[in-house]
């Protein structure tokens, strides 16, 4: 709904919406055919996993000739690999305007680091809901948006 809403909003023709799954097989919705679907998910460059169903940042950014571009919306549930990837999301060859995350149970020094990094890096948080529907509360959805460094000149 959110991507179709999005679409909606923006125009059907500038919005262009990239999938991610790494086990496709247990997708129980088939994907729109105006989407772009990848059978693959997200890893961090220090992970060791080896396998075709995971690419880091960088490598996608280079499959999909995003390098150098802006991404608008970065909307990513990664089932806990948020608090191993969000560094590379920070220095990715492409600017992210905004963040949209599901975060999951951590140790608290890696929530810390995390909301330090994306802080550090010009975000803030302008959206917070627990997910009570599916995460039972456990996990909840952040919203970030990247602001001009010269918002923060005052703080």
């Amino acid at each position: 709904d959110f991507e179709e809403g999005i679409r909606e909003i923006i125009g059907r023709r500038k919005c262009e919406v990239h999938i991610f799954e790494p086990f496709p097989e247990k997708m129980t919705d088939s994907v729109p055919e105006h989407y772009h679907f990848h059978p693959w998910g997200l890893k961090s460059k220090t992970s060791g996993i080896s396998s075709d169903n995971f690419k880091t940042l960088d490598e996608t950014l280079e499959e999909l000739g995003h390098r150098g571009k802006i991404i608008d919306v970065f909307k990513i549930d990664c089932e806990h690999c948020e608090w191993t990837t969000y560094g590379e999301w920070l220095d990715a060859d492409a600017t992210l305007m905004q963040i949209l995350v599901e975060v999951h149970t951590s140790p608290a020094e890696y929530a810390n680091n995390f909301f330090e990094g994306l802080l550090a890096h010009g975000y803030v948080i302008f959206h917070k809901e627990a997910n009570i529907q599916f995460g039972g509360g456990k996990c909840v959805e952040f919203a970030f948006l990247k602001l001009h460094q010269n918002f923060f000149m005052y703080r």
